[in-house]
């Protein structure tokens, strides 16, 4: 696929995730590889199943969750994407007992590396220190570093 044609298909991945679980479910079958690896803090996921199972975690946390696309850098198989997360935490997060109610933002930055026009691998970082602090579920300020 072209530098533009993946383009395109992380858009829909947005846009999906946007949209909720079964467009983005949908979109996930097209556009991502079987076996993908997935490495977000903390944890490695393996296969897409996990990995959509790992989306519908993150969506009973925050089901109101939206992203938007920031930005986008692509050459030859990879695709980094800077975009914000924005959302109301109202479920578990990620089987952690935070339920907050409050409502959090922050940024994440993805890198994808395609093969055969499907998403075989990427890495995802974002700033958990904001999110939490957001969350109430970490107290920064009274820390003996911020001290």
């Amino acid at each position: 696929m072209s530098v533009e044609a993946n383009k395109r298909l992380l858009q829909q991945g947005f846009e999906a995730w946007n949209a909720g679980d079964e467009e983005f479910a949908e979109w996930a079958k097209r556009a991502i590889a079987p076996a993908v690896i997935v490495q977000v803090p903390v944890l490695t996921i393996t296969g897409l199943d996990a990995y959509v199972s790992y989306f519908k975690d993150i969506r009973a946390a925050f089901p109101d969750g939206r992203v938007t696309l920031d930005e986008m850098i692509s050459e030859a198989d990879t695709l980094i994407t800077l975009y914000t997360f924005t959302g109301t935490n109202t479920g578990m997060l990620l089987s952690r007992p935070i339920v907050t109610g409050k409502r959090a933002s922050f940024t994440t930055v993805d890198v994808y590396h395609f093969a055969d026009g499907k998403i075989v691998k990427f890495r995802q970082i974002y700033d958990r220190l904001a999110l939490f602090e957001q969350l109430g579920a970490l107290a920064a300020a009274a820390h003996p570093i911020f001290v």
